[in-house]
């Protein structure tokens, strides 16, 4: 490494001039060579690189967070001038240094410092000197972000301002300001962080030799893989190209390879450790370097998506958890699918009135006999209920990527009735079927039908012109109980005015006890009057033929009309919708004095007083 190749080109050119005389002359005197007012610093320690010892990465941190490192560097020979082989002068021979950097983001921006103190700068023609080396300043610009879905690459711009600082006349300092513009790609590949620097240096002319060093551009590459979450290694390849230095001349372009390993010693500091050397003869690039770093690098607290999870632990950093009591940890929002839940019969029809309550992740969702919704993948319980059905929970799975109907079906708490009706010729009627007095339905073509609760039921079928019947009839719960019934004409019947009845009702002679053979007849009236709510008031009058005392005919008629009231409250009609009139002989059908006339105006009448219209 200390051949011709690890020289300055300008050797060619003091060559010449120094071989004037002869070559043994130049052998026994030593070339004097001032050290050039340049930096063959060529290395810079990284402010913010995540996982390389020098090429510079396109990652971003939140506004204020900061870092800080103190870097120990060390390199051998990075300027030695050679004399036809003859001899050489180790121009700069060790320099060892101790850099301070520091940086701190402001938005899209990171503002940043380096300065170097040059512990030990060593030379053949200088004594061992310390001091400061040149101050830095840059400014990094993030344009995207490698973490983001749409761009996974990142991208960024660096501008760095050299000033000159150095107090150190050997070589490691420059004469005037540096300018440094820089661009800078990154991409997450697995495991692995891959790295490219593109870059421009305007510096001060310093002439080695026949030479004249200055600005150049340059570029790095660099990887670094994660072996673990916070430790790894890492590559870095540099190489540079002094404008205006032919590329057949080794000096003007030094290139360098460094390999290195990091990790995380707590959630403050990084520790970081590498070894590298020169490639190429170029001015700059050493025969050995050593780095270490400590740096304080607080962990990110980023939250990119401000769902309250920091990016570390967040599986997804742009997309906003949904904060829907499922999965609420993984930082992601959760994929739904269409769910339909439905509430059927036994029959596998909806159920009219039905409802359904159905434990989602964050409580209890109710809903009617159908509900739609869009659910996370999971199992879920629902339960149906409904009247006249018993409760039933389902449990079922929702997949992802798949539409599911889930049906709850219940079981009836009823069953059905069904209705026969006939007269006594087999003609088939039509009227109204009740069950317990509740439900009423059509009866239509001789046949009735309707639910009823299981259990033991009392039908009754009412038909205009025959007489109410009622059977009892067990209910089997999800089965059908049909009942047959034959009517008889009827002995009452219902008008706009009155309630008739079609026989007489028989009383003791002389008294006002009704006989036996009246109830049925008493009983039809009771079950009108039953089933027409809308009559509020019914006047029962007594009347009685011309013969004997009227006063007496009046007292007996009263009676008479207020023992067919109090029968028909008994069967459930009542009292308020009654009075009891008693007229005597005052109001005949037939005012003769025949048999056939007392026995026309012997009589009950049921005279309909209110009447309301029938909701």
């Amino acid at each position: 490494m200390r051949s011709a190749v690890r020289t300055a080109g300008a050797v060619v050119g003091l060559l010449a001039t120094s071989l004037v005389g002869s070559v043994a002359v130049a052998q026994e005197t030593r070339i004097q060579i001032p050290p050039p007012k340049m930096d063959t610093r060529l290395y810079r320690l990284p402010i913010d690189s995540e996982a390389m010892m020098w090429t510079n990465d396109a990652g971003t941190a939140p506004t204020g967070h900061w870092r800080a490192k103190v870097g120990f560097h060390h390199m051998t020979n990075p300027l030695v001038f050679n004399f036809a082989d003859q001899y050489s002068v180790d121009v700069v021979t060790a320099v060892s240094e101790l850099n301070v950097v520091g940086g701190v983001n402001v938005a899209f921006l990171r503002f940043g410092v380096d300065v170097p103190f040059l512990l030990k700068v060593d030379g053949e023609q200088i004594e061992s000197v310390s001091g400061i080396g040149d101050m830095a300043f840059d400014v990094k610009a993030s344009i995207t972000d490698r973490e983001t879905t749409d761009v996974p690459v990142g991208v960024a711009a660096l501008v760095r301002l050299t000033v000159p600082t150095s107090t150190v006349d050997a070589s490691v300092g420059t004469e005037g300001v540096g300018v440094e513009l820089e661009g800078i790609v990154d991409k997450r590949v697995g495991p692995v962080l891959l790295a490219g620097n593109l870059g421009h240096r305007i510096l001060p002319k310093a002439t080695v030799g026949t030479l004249e060093w200055g600005s150049y551009g340059y570029g790095r590459l660099g990887a670094g893989w994660f072996i673990v979450e916070d430790a790894g290694v890492s590559v870095d390849l540099a190489g540079h190209l002094v404008y205006g230095i032919p590329f057949s001349e080794p000096a003007g372009h030094p290139a360098e390879g460094i390999l290195g390993g990091f990790g995380r010693l707590n959630e403050f500091l990084v520790l970081r450790g590498g070894v590298g050397t020169g490639l190429s003869g170029g001015v700059g690039a050493p025969d050995i370097r050593f780095i270490g770093s400590v740096g304080f690098e607080p962990e990110e607290v980023r939250d990119r998506d401000d769902d309250g999870i920091r990016d570390k632990l967040d599986a997804c950093p742009l997309q906003p958890e949904d904060a829907d009591g499922f999965a609420d940890d993984d930082g992601c929002p959760d994929p739904t699918q269409k769910v339909m839940l439905r509430v059927r019969n036994h029959l596998g029809e909806l159920v009219m009135g039905g409802a359904m309550a159905l434990q989602t992740e964050d409580g209890v969702k109710e809903g009617g006999t159908e509900l739609s919704l869009q659910m996370h993948a999971g199992t879920y319980q629902v339960t149906g209920y409904a009247e006249r059905y018993a409760e039933s929970t389902t449990t079922f799975t929702v997949v992802e990527g798949r539409e599911t109907v889930v049906d709850v079906d219940l079981e009836p708490l009823f069953g059905e009735v069904r209705a026969v009706v006939q007269d006594a010729g087999g003609r088939y009627l039509s009227g109204v079927l009740e069950v317990d007095g509740e439900d009423a339905a059509r009866v239509a073509g001789g046949v009735g039908r309707s639910d009823a609760m299981a259990g033991n039921r009392a039908v009754v079928v009412r038909v205009d012109g025959f007489q109410t019947a009622t059977r009892s009839v067990e209910v089997m719960a999800g089965q059908r109980s049909t009942v047959e019934f034959v009517l008889e004409p009827a002995k009452a019947k219902i008008t706009a005015e009155k309630i008739e009845i079609l026989e007489k009702v028989f009383f003791d002679v002389g008294k006002a006890t009704i006989k036996a053979e009246s109830y049925a007849l008493l009983d039809e009236v009771a079950a009108i009057l039953v089933g027409h709510p809308d009559v509020t008031k019914v006047r029962v009058e007594g009347h009685t033929d011309a013969r004997g005392s009227a006063a007496a005919n009046r007292r007996l008629s009263t009676a008479r009309a207020q023992s067919v009231s109090d029968y028909l409250v008994k069967k459930g009609v009542a009292a308020e919708r009654l009075e009891a009139v008693g007229y005597g002989p005052d109001r005949p059908l037939d005012p003769s004095r025949t048999r056939a006339a007392y026995d026309l105006n012997r009589r009950v009448e049921f005279v309909i007083v209110e009447r309301v219209a029938p909701r």
